[in-house]
């Protein structure tokens, strides 16, 4: 997509002046000229502008940042995000001991110190790799994997129950596909989106199409998210393309988790896919301007 300039200023908080003056110094931006003759900008411009905010937010200096590539930005962007230390061995020992009571006393405390956004970032995201890693390896039993997941799915719910929305014009329903019983990615998904002003709706795991595109249409969604990590290509493919054929040919559908990382490149035109949570959210905010603009 293509935003004008008025629109990367309200995206990324930087003015005029500020953004001409680094297209000129360090040719961050490239813009090119709309059919109306009119400079417009990319989606990855506008996602290393949002980077940039948030790294000299940290302290850091615009002349240092201005070399560095996508993924250099993206890490010096998420150590811009001071955390207490949270001992990773500790909580896996606890997760292998099904230690409930410590494991829930400590992500309790940091879900609230953080918020849903930083905790799923800094917490979620590597302790349930490093736990899925374990359970691949016959170091975690399934039970244990459950444990910790019921009570990080307890505390996203929370979160997305309680959390208030800027009555954005963004409505989202959230779910898996058939067959896929790891929730974590779409309840994260969900209350990433409502942290962000979207309205989320959070369906559960294998949620069947036709329920899905019903609850869609009634509630007027314009996206739809789903997550996986651990179908077949060939089955999510197949999914993908029900899903879209159900659907509204306005929603848009987004897609997240592992599994979904082997279509990348053959996704159909209203599908995207996310790599990481930066991505997300940036196009979360994209969202939501489009939509405030209709």
């Amino acid at each position: 997509m293509d935003y004008k300039l008025r629109d990367v200023m309200e995206l990324t908080g930087f003015s005029k002046q500020v953004l001409n003056a680094w297209e000129r110094r360090y040719r961050l931006m490239v813009p090119r000229r709309g059919t109306d003759g009119v400079r417009v900008y990319s989606d990855t411009e506008v996602y290393r502008l949002q980077l940039l905010r948030k790294c000299m937010s940290g302290g850091h200096r615009i002349g240092d940042l201005a070399p560095l590539q996508l993924g250099e930005l993206k890490r010096v962007a998420l150590m811009c995000d001071p955390v207490t230390e949270i001992p990773m061995d500790e909580m896996v020992s606890a997760v292998q001991s099904m230690d409930a009571g410590f494991i829930e006393a400590r992500l309790s405390v940091h879900f609230a110190t953080l918020g849903p956004v930083r905790f799923a970032e800094l917490i979620v995201v590597p302790l349930m790799a490093q736990v899925g890693s374990l359970w691949q390896q016959g170091q975690v039993s399934i039970a244990a994997e459950h444990c910790v997941t019921a009570i990080i799915r307890t505390l996203l719910g929370q979160g997305l129950r309680f959390s208030e929305t800027s009555g954005s014009s963004a409505i989202a329903v959230f779910t898996t596909p058939e067959g896929e019983q790891h929730e974590l990615g779409a309840l994260t998904a969900a209350i990433l989106a409502q942290s962000c002003g979207v309205r989320a709706l959070y369906m559960g795991a294998q949620l069947p199409i036709a329920s899905l595109a019903q609850t869609s249409q009634t509630l007027g969604a314009s996206v739809v998210g789903l997550s996986s990590s651990t179908l077949p290509k060939k089955d999510l493919t197949r999914h993908v393309k029900d899903v879209i054929s159900a659907l509204p040919p306005d929603v848009e559908v987004w897609l997240g988790g592992h599994a979904f990382s082997d279509l990348k490149g053959h996704l159909p035109g209203r599908a995207s896919y996310f790599e990481d949570i930066p991505d997300y959210l940036a196009a979360i905010h994209r969202h939501n301007t489009r939509m405030a603009r209709r």
